[in-house]
């Protein structure tokens, strides 16, 4: 078998990156079988946040589950419910631990998904009542079984996660598998091949070629427009309904722009109108609908026998504008049974060429959805946040100057950098600056920020999901924010208490919600210290004082056993995902150690004089910005008819102020009020905040909460 350098190079970088992650994981005390479960979890983990940025899932949980049925072998590695519960993708891997890719033969591939078939017939019929509610699989099995009992599965797509090379299958080409009983199943293969394609250059985008002479029999016609510059090419089509109903039905999310399938994903899909219309009025469509907006790489036309054009071939199809369309379309067709034979919608499509791709198509995407919010979050890479980011942990050394904290703005750029030193003594050099204990992602930035900003219910969505919602609240909050050096440390505080409490969970055995009972640890400790606790002093020190380790050690048996209690008969995996399960957590009088008061102490005396930090923080962040964050969290409030609602209030209040360095200490959802420390200086932003019909009263000597330094009180 013949590999290029490039997938050679990337199978081995992925596979140190797998071993690396799984030795993190694996007690000293691991058995072989176990070692073999821990690499192959986080091959699995980490494979599923790459085709979740590429659109295969939206998002999904790893879990690991192999058992002998009967004469039946069972096996699955993780799972996912698409918003509207009518997809489970299940989720299976063959990893065969080896930085040189094996050939792997379909046989064995059809074995697996059968496998995994077999899990999901067997978890329909019950299989989570014969397990221990404490086991890992157990809320996989129960979400499974649910989703038959209700009868909402309209198709069951089992993915093949493989570091081998699979030859004799296409694998960007879905295998189907059969259907029965109005569900569809389907098979998608996912190997090391497609793995690096879908993320060279840096860009997690899988390249999708549509021929429509061969797909639909026919091409579609078009009207070519004369560009002379020859950046770009431009072309005005008639899509019948089918055609784009089939190519949702077979691509999916991923024939949408990563902004678009982001925005939708988060802010939903269907649109009332245009179901009305697909349903009532079909003839009417074109009429009514603005249309699609779309590009492609490359694009092949064909003369018709009336000497028109018609388009024939396309490489690299996104859509830009139009995903809510697009999804309509397709769920009335699939769902309503509509009839979309009379369906046609206009299309503009521009040819970019694949040098500019990463340029022009989020400026196409910008202003082709000028009209909606998916400007206003660049969900990709490339956003100045982002950039901004990546450049201070290239520039900001640990204290001490032995290491820096390695942001991964775009999937693979660690690895690319390890692998530009040469020479093993270079590597090593590389290692030590950069040790991979302090290598993190957007999507991980998204977990420690929301985390200890007590959000763990978006996190417990799912990595994808909760890093979109954490763009499109910064920007909805603070859209002018570019992070500087305070920023940068303050974030790796986080990531310090984030991480601690892993590997915490880790060492007390955490298995089966490990995850959640990490985020909502971290966030209930975020609630009770808030900013007493001194984030500096810790990117100072570099790691937790013994004191506040006890604390986290000490939350996480009490908050595993609350999620639990609190979800009664709900599925538990499910309940984390709702605010509610936050606002329960969050209402107790969790035990915390009594070292914890000696660190508060601690805090207390170093607050002091916390004024004048305020308005050294408030010079960084300009108060009429401010002023501005806060009119536009409230304003959001009332659009949404919740401007009444004191507890959204609070922590809408709390999310715009905080960023900007002041203490705000929020005890309404205890009955108590909203405090927020500083004085004079604040005076513009309280105005505003009057203005939304609250009531906002400074006070010299504050109150108990603020240990008597001066602040402002806030309530309805």
């Amino acid at each position: 078998m013949s590999l290029s350098p490039e997938i050679l190079g990337f199978a081995r970088e992925f596979h140190a990156e797998v071993v690396s992650a799984a030795r993190g994981e694996m007690a000293s005390q691991s058995s072989a079988s176990q070692e073999v479960e821990f690499k192959e979890n986080a091959f699995t983990e980490r494979v599923m946040e790459i085709i979740a940025e590429a659109g295969a899932v939206s998002g999904g949980h790893a879990c690991y589950f192999r058992k002998e049925l009967g004469n039946r072998q069972l096996k699955v590695n993780g799972y996912n419910v698409s918003d509207d519960e009518e997809q489970l993708d299940v989720i299976t891997s063959i990893y065969k631990d080896s930085p040189a890719p094996a050939v792997l033969r379909m046989t064995e591939v059809y074995q697996t998904i059968q496998r995994a078939l077999h899990f999901v017939n067997a978890a329909a019929g019950g299989l989570s009542s014969k397990m221990e509610q404490a086991h890992p699989a157990h809320d996989m099995a129960d979400r499974v079984n649910a989703l038959f009992s209700t009868g909402s599965v309209r198709r069951v797509n089992v993915i093949v996660l493989t570091d081998c090379v699979v030859r004799e299958h296409q694998p960007q080409k879905a295998l189907k598998i059969s259907k029965h009983d109005r569900i569809e199943v389907r098979a998608d293969i996912w190997d090391i091949e497609r793995l690096c394609r879908s993320m060279s250059s840096g860009r997690v985008r899988e390249t999708i070629e549509i021929d429509f002479v061969e797909e639909f029999g026919h091409a579609i016609p078009c009207l070519p427009v004369p560009i002379s510059d020859g950046e770009y090419g431009a072309y005005l089509a008639v899509v019948p309904g089918e055609v784009l109903y089939k190519l949702y039905d077979e691509y999916g999310e991923r024939l949408l722009e990563l902004n678009v399938r982001s925005f939708l994903q988060a802010r939903g899909k269907i649109n009332r109108g245009i179901r009305d219309t697909l349903l009532k009025e079909p003839q009417l469509f074109f009429a009514y609908n603005n249309g699609i907006t779309a590009v492609a790489e490359d694009v092949k036309t064909t003369l018709q026998p009336d000497g028109s054009t018609a388009l024939a071939w396309v490489r690299g199809l996104q859509i830009v504008n139009g995903g809510q369309t697009t999804a309509s379309i397709h769920r009335a067709g699939k769902k309503d049974q509509a009839e979309l034979s009379g369906v046609f919608v206009q299309m503009k499509l521009s040819q970019v060429r694949e040098e500019l791709l990463d340029t022009l198509v989020p400026r196409i995407s910008l202003y082709a959805n000028s009209q909606n919010k998916v400007n206003d979050a660049d969900f990709s890479a490339n956003d100045l946040f982002h950039q901004k980011l990546e450049s201070l942990s290239r520039t900001i050394w640990a204290p001490g100057e032995q290491s820096r904290w390695f942001y991964e703005r775009a999937r693979g750029q660690y690895q690319v950098a390890r692998g530009k030193a040469a020479t093993p003594a270079q590597q090593r050099q590389f290692d030590s600056i950069h040790p991979t204990s302090q290598m993190f992602t957007k999507t991980d930035l998204a977990a420690f920020e929301h985390s200890w900003g007590q959000c763990p219910h978006l996190v417990s969505r799912g990595a994808q999901k909760n890093f979109v919602e954490f763009m499109l609240l910064l920007k909805e909050q603070h859209p002018d924010f570019v992070p500087d050096e305070h920023y940068f440390t303050q974030l790796v505080a986080k990531a310090i208490i984030f991480r601690e409490a892993q590997a915490l969970a880790r060492e007390a055995r955490i298995a089966a919600y490990k995850a959640n009972v990490v985020t909502y640890a971290v966030a209930y400790l975020g609630a009770r210290l808030g900013a007493r606790l001194d984030l500096d002093e810790l990117w100072r020190a570099q790691s937790l004082t013994p004191q506040l380790q006890e604390a986290l050690r000490g939350l996480l048996t009490p908050v595993e056993g609350a999620i639990k209690r609190t979800a009664g008969e709900r599925n538990v995996t499910e309940w984390c995902k709702k605010e509610e399960c936050w606002k329960a957590i969050k209402a107790m009088d969790l035990p915390l150690p009594s070292s914890l008061l000696g660190l508060a102490n601690v805090a207390r005396a170093s607050k002091k004089g916390g004024v004048k930090e305020a308005q050294e923080n408030l010079r960084r962040l300009p108060v009429p910005k401010l002023a501005q964050a806060v009119n536009t969290v409230l304003s959001g409030l009332v659009q949404t008819g919740q401007g009444r609602d004191t507890s959204l209030i609070a922590v809408a209040l709390a999310k715009a102020l905080t960023p900007a360095g002041l203490e705000v200490i929020n005890n309404v959802s205890s009955g108590g009020t909203l405090w927020v420390v500083g004085g004079a200086e604040l005076a513009p932003v309280m105005r505003e905040v009057r203005e939304h019909g609250l009531r906002a009263v400074f006070r010299e000597g504050g109150g108990r909460a603020t240990e008597h330094r001066p602040a402002w009180y806030i309530d309805g």
